[in-house]
């Protein structure tokens, strides 16, 4: 059987499309068992929880919560479920980026640490809804695929740039390629350079700049939380105070009636 392009098995719980990767979170069966297939894109598929075992050409695997593995382009596998089901998140990887990458052995755990990780923050990204933040993940996990290094010591000329040009422009939605052309680097460069320097994603740190900007409207002007969502860049008022929330565990209009 082949699994075509932008295609999951199991219940999909969210979906994303961006510059050419797939992004699926789903939840399979307990005692799902998915027959021989293939799929097209190559992909990897993260363990949130649940487990299943994995079998293979020249083997199988088992895959516990933490699990992380690359699947290259035609691999044939079946699946089989425990009890407990699984929830996976698959990361479909485009035909650009699937060339330079490298099959993950069991003995790399340096690499299948880092992917691990951010396995972990694209999920906590995608359930955020910051786009900036993804597509700055998705970049990193095309660098770690290829085994691309971080020969990084002090910080470059671009950083202070980056910096003011996400200060300045709180309220567009800007994407990482945008921002990396204005500053003229490569997307890669800057995912891992700003992450490298500053400690965090482009898109935290623009989620943290947003929540500061908010917190002063809210203690300094009459203003709705519909207007200040707009003016900090936020999709809309409900994104807003989801975002804020989990930042200050009170919303929006909790933390103005507090602080007046």
């Amino acid at each position: 059987m082949r699994v075509a392009s932008g295609n999951f098995f199991g219940r999909v719980l969210r979906k994303l499309n961006l510059n050419g990767f797939v992004v699926a979170e789903a939840t399979y069966a307990s005692a799902l068992r998915i027959e021989r297939h293939a799929h097209e894109k190559p992909y990897l598929s993260s363990v949130l929880a649940g487990g299943y075992i994995e079998y293979y050409r020249h083997g199988s695997r088992t895959c516990s919560a933490g699990t992380v593995l690359y699947h290259p382009l035609g691999e044939i596998h079946e699946d089989i479920f425990g009890r407990s089901g699984g929830h996976l998140l698959s990361l479909e990887i485009p035909e650009k980026q699937s060339r330079a990458a490298q099959e993950i052995q069991r003995h790399d755990r340096n690499r299948q640490a880092q992917l691990r990780w951010l396995m972990k923050q694209l999920h906590k990204e995608l359930e955020l809804n910051c786009v900036l933040s993804v597509e700055s993940i998705l970049i990193e996990i095309s660098a770690a695929l290829a085994c691309v290094t971080n020969p990084l010591r002090k910080k470059p000329k671009w950083y202070r740039a980056a910096i003011e040009i996400l200060h300045d422009r709180l309220d567009e939605s800007l994407s990482l390629a945008a921002v990396a052309s204005e500053l003229g680097i490569h997307p890669v460069s800057l995912a891992r350079g700003f992450r490298h320097y500053h400690g965090c994603t482009i898109g935290e740190f623009v989620r943290t700049l947003r929540v500061n900007f908010v917190r002063e409207q809210l203690t300094q002007t009459a203003a709705s939380v519909a207007e200040i969502a707009q003016r900090a860049g936020f999709a809309d008022q409900s994104h807003l105070c989801r975002i804020f929330k989990r930042r200050t565990r009170m919303t929006p209009s909790e933390f103005r009636v507090l602080v007046r």
